[in-house]
């Protein structure tokens, strides 16, 4: 298990792109309380690792413009992707 905490704004991002999966969405965002100012979660590695290929897969889809350019929301994702990961 590992624990992670987001900041209300990652949580809102998490939240708006994990709505195109509904089955995903219940899995992880289930997993999150608000303490203080951040969301806390307890996910296994896989629950983790799925989470980050979802994102991944977003990030290619809505991360980048003209020219390939990573955009504003592409950073956002790409912080995103960098919380979820879990060292070997």
């Amino acid at each position: 298990m590992i624990v992670l905490k987001l900041s209300k704004k990652e949580m809102s991002l998490l939240s708006d792109l994990l709505s195109k999966n509904s089955d995903l969405e219940s899995r992880i965002l289930s997993k999150f309380l608000l303490l203080g100012e951040n969301y806390n979660a307890e996910l296994t590695r896989d629950m983790a690792e799925e989470v980050r290929d979802y994102l991944t897969e977003a990030l290619s889809k809505s991360g980048f413009g003209d020219n390939y350019k990573i955009t504003p929301l592409g950073y956002d994702i790409e912080e995103l992707i960098d919380r979820f990961y879990i060292g070997r």
